[in-house]
């Protein structure tokens, strides 16, 4: 027998109606999204201060002097804080931030050992400062936490350590250990800790630009909003509960870390 049309048009309208199309899988936080302006804005922000910071500590090791490191601490305040705001967004999201390693935050890792770059009271002459070895960013990313997880070569805080120095270090005192004596020994510290700041700076400006990709924070952006997160743009830095280096009062009246731990 031979099927008409009309009958076969018909016949397929209601096997379409019987199976209706499967609808879209819903999208997934690592699938590509559009930022909300209030990831965008805060991620952007925490990379242009890393930015500042670099500057700043560029500006400070090509000529050493108190007010130069005054600015380079308030610049690393404002850094760390901001980059506190984009850690809780991840942290609110349920996601590990993209330069997380061992489950580690390579830019934000605490405790540390100070005597693992430079000197500490009875310990003179320590650590990779005073070391006859060649600094570089690969070196720095091989040593970073290489075999005790307290062995921080990257982040916020080495940079903190090198700028506050030990507690209650005034800051004129602290200017003394970036000026090379003259004539300049075989391993000229002071160069050393110049130029570990700016290697620690550059990594750091570099490693936070991952946040600051669209697509990571289109991802961001998903994952806060597939939990009905309400995140705000402001907080006050003393809420942040992180640990720093040092904390006491400076000799120079301000503090030694104010920002860090308080």
């Amino acid at each position: 027998m031979t099927l008409r049309p009309a009958t076969i048009a018909l016949a397929t309208v209601l096997l379409a109606a019987c199976n209706p199309p499967a609808e879209p899988p819903p999208a997934q936080p690592g699938s590509s999204a559009a930022p909300t302006p209030e990831v965008s804005a805060r991620s952007d922000r925490a990379c242009q201060l890393a930015t500042d910071l670099e500057q700043q500590i560029r500006h400070f090791v090509s000529e050493p002097e108190t007010a130069r490191l005054m600015d380079v601490r308030a610049a690393w305040r404002q850094a760390h804080e901001q980059y506190r705001l984009v850690w809780s967004d991840y942290q609110q999201a349920g996601l590990t931030l993209p330069q997380h390693g061992d489950d580690r935050d390579t830019l934000d890792a605490w405790p540390m050992l100070p005597g693992y770059l430079d000197q500490v009271p009875g310990y003179p002459k320590s650590g990779l400062v005073h070391a006859d070895l060649a600094l570089s960013q690969s070196f720095l990313a091989l040593e970073h936490q290489s075999t005790d997880f307290h062995y921080l070569t990257r982040g916020f805080h080495p940079i903190e350590f090198l700028l506050w120095g030990e507690p209650a270090e005034a800051a004129a005192d602290r200017i003394k250990h970036f000026v090379s004596p003259e004539p300049a020994p075989a391993i000229d510290a002071a160069q050393r800790r110049r130029q570990l700041l700016g290697l620690m700076a550059e990594d750091l400006t570099a490693q936070l630009q991952t946040v600051c990709r669209p697509s990571e924070q289109g991802k961001l952006s998903q994952a806060l909003a597939s939990q009905e997160t309400v995140i705000t743009l402001t907080t006050v830095a003393n809420d942040v509960d992180h640990g720093g280096w040092s904390q006491q009062p400076a000799a120079d009246g301000g503090a030694a870390s104010e920002e860090a731990g308080q």
